[in-house]
Order: structure tokens, then C-alpha cells, then sequence
């Protein structure tokens, strides 16, 4: 997949949260259904189909974090043998939610929690079947912040990028500007032509987890 077909698939999910469910009765909703689980989704799907087969993908799992509480990475990648997760992947739609604050402190907050965790061990449960699953996180364990779109994520974000490259465990990623792929009042191909995407940040992500 590239990323031109994965920001196709983006679009789509988008416009797809914009439809009204029932729309034969008299039931009408303001606010899209959230995309953000459809994109998580798309996202580990990415991974999967331009890195080796030797990995799973867990998506949205309750996990354990030793002397932490739960906490739910939107992607963990474990080594099909020896069950071993070397990365993590939070996946953000934008940052309208950390429009004003920027996302610098949030990702200094899982630096720490990285640097704690690493050669500990972990479980998680299947979503389908409650099978309970096992693993340990690397000495190397790396946290991935990937942002979909720089559009509507405030005017810290190119400073923020910058002071994240200076932490230890976790990486920033801006993957497109220009339009928002949920843009309104725009048809699908009309947001493809306007925007932006960095195909520099997709390579520098799968080269990294690679």
C-alpha cells in the first residue's frame, strides 16, 4: 500500500463517518461517527502490508504496563517469535484535542513511561475471544506518535516535532498538510488534488520499525 492509496482510504472512512446510519427514519445526527478506530485499523494494515511478515499486530489492546495502569496503544508490533514488542504506534487523527498546549508534553510524559517499562513483561486479551496473550517489551522499546494531518493541530506542532526529536523513546510523525482529509463541502478527489501528503515521514517510520 502506498501512501497515496492509504490517504484514499482515509478520505473514505471519512466521508463514510459523515452518512447517516438510518437514514430512512426520522433519526439525525449532527456529529460524524469518530473515524479514529477505522484509521487505526487502516493504519496497522499499512504496516502490515509494507513491512516483513514476521510481526503482529495488535490494535487497541489493554496492556500492561508494570507499576503503570492499563494503558491501550492504538498499534503494538510483536516479533512473531519470542514475543517480543519493540514498537508502539499512537495514531491521532489531528491534534485539534491538544490544539492550544501542542502535544510536546504528552509525549515527554510516555518517554518516561517508556524508559520505566522497558525488558518488562506484558499481557493483553483478544478482543473477539478474551485469549489471553503474553509478551515483554524491548530494552529498545520505541514510542510513535503519527499524526495524519498537520491541518487543525495548532501552531506549536512544528516547534513540538522538534523538541520530540530530542527525546530518547519517542518519534513524531506528520504524515500530510494542506486540506484536512475530513474536509466538508469538498469531494473526495477535490481533497486528494489539494492535499499535501509526506511520503518522507511514511519512509522514516517503516524504516525505523524495519
Amino acid at each position: 500500500m502506498s501512501p497515496e492509496l492509504f490517504f484514499l482510504e482515509v478520505i473514505t472512512i471519512y466521508q463514510r463517518a459523515k452518512e447517516q446510519k438510518y437514514s430512512d427514519l426520522n433519526i439525525f445526527r449532527g456529529r460524524s461517527v469518530s473515524a479514529s478506530s477505522d484509521i487505526e485499523d487502516l493504519t496497522a494494515r499499512f504496516l502490515s502490508l509494507n513491512m516483513p511478515k514476521n510481526y503482529l499486530y495488535f490494535v487497541d489492546q489493554p496492556m500492561k504496563f508494570k507499576g503503570f495502569s492499563t494503558k491501550y496503544p492504538d498499534i503494538a508490533i510483536q516479533d512473531c517469535e519470542g514475543g517480543l514488542i519493540r514498537n508502539l504506534i499512537d495514531v491521532k487523527n489531528d491534534l485539534g484535542f491538544k490544539k492550544s498546549s501542542g502535544i510536546f508534553d504528552f509525549c515527554e510524559k510516555w518517554d518516561a513511561i517508556i524508559e520505566s517499562v522497558k525488558g518488562t513483561e506484558t499481557h493483553f486479551k483478544l478482543g473477539h475471544n478474551k485469549e489471553l496473550l503474553t509478551g515483554a517489551f524491548s530494552e529498545n522499546l520505541k514510542y510513535h506518535v503519527v499524526i495524519i494531518t498537520k491541518k487543525n493541530s495548532g501552531q506549536k506542532i512544528e516547534d513540538d516535532q522538534k523538541r520530540v526529536d530530542k527525546l530518547k523513546n519517542v518519534n513524531l510523525y506528520i504524515l500530510s498538510e494542506g486540506v484536512h482529509p475530513n474536509k466538508y463541502r469538498l469531494k473526495p478527489e477535490e481533497i486528494t488534488r489539494k492535499l499535501i501528503i509526506h511520503k518522507e515521514e511514511f519512509s522514516r517510520l517503516l524504516n525505523f520499525i524495519n
